[in-house]
């Protein structure tokens, strides 16, 4: 029981951190204008990347 009792405290551990780096990232995304525009377009770029391949397998 001991052994699990520390995976469990480690579990919550780390869901915790990561739900607190998940905050901070949404609130730096929030409140800086060029983070946002830089995010943007990347993805623009990543699934126009993606369409073009999508297109080049069927002809």
């Amino acid at each position: 029981m001991g052994n699990h009792s520390r995976k469990n405290r480690l579990y919550r551990a780390f869901r915790e951190l990561g739900r607190a780096v998940r905050t901070i990232t949404l609130l730096r995304y929030l409140s800086d204008p060029d983070l946002r525009e830089q995010i943007t377009a990347v993805t623009n770029r990543t699934e126009a990347g993606l369409e073009e391949h999508r297109y080049s397998r069927w002809r």
